[in-house]
């Protein structure tokens, strides 16, 4: 049997991994395997009209479902090079977001489109519901339109 770790509080839709890399969801009473797997999405188009698009914070999504990330993509009107970080906070302490990424950004370089289907171990990868993300522009070269879409499996 692999190996569990368990939450010592856990809230409903927390998660906990096994060493193999299934899961159990807490449902508020108990730990359960998830019966069958919900898929959602969010994410946002940042538009700097005919300007490249500067750095910083571009705008915020609440979640309306616990889950986990999954994968993002990422898309833009022309060839060049963005990192976006993606950061999160409780409901009950925005605006203090933190980095999920820990430097494994969103983005692309030289390129239009791109692509990430198996976050990095150090993604912080579980959300609550009402959780809010922020995406943040960390550097941008030559594009004035980008589009993203973070992928999320719902709990």
């Amino acid at each position: 049997m692999p190996n569990i770790d368990y939450p010592t509080n856990p809230n409903q839709g927390d998660s906990a991994t096994y060493s193999n890399g299934s899961y159990v969801v807490w449902d508020g009473y108990s730990w359960r395997a998830p019966s069958i797997t919900e898929y959602g999405s969010f994410g946002i188009t940042i538009d700097a009209g005919t300007q490249v698009i500067g750095t910083g914070s571009k705008g915020y999504v609440t979640m309306p479902y616990a889950g986990a990330l999954d994968s993002w993509d990422i898309v833009s009107n022309t060839t060049g090079n963005i990192q976006i970080d993606l950061k999160k906070a409780p409901f009950s302490t925005f605006p203090n977001t933190t980095s999920v990424t820990f430097g494994d950004y969103i983005g692309m370089t030289n390129s239009q489109k791109n692509t990430n289907e198996s976050l990095g171990l150090g993604w912080g990868l579980t959300f609550s519901e009402n959780d809010i993300y922020e995406f943040v522009v960390i550097s941008a070269a030559t594009m004035s339109r980008v589009n993203i879409v973070v992928k999320t499996v719902k709990y």
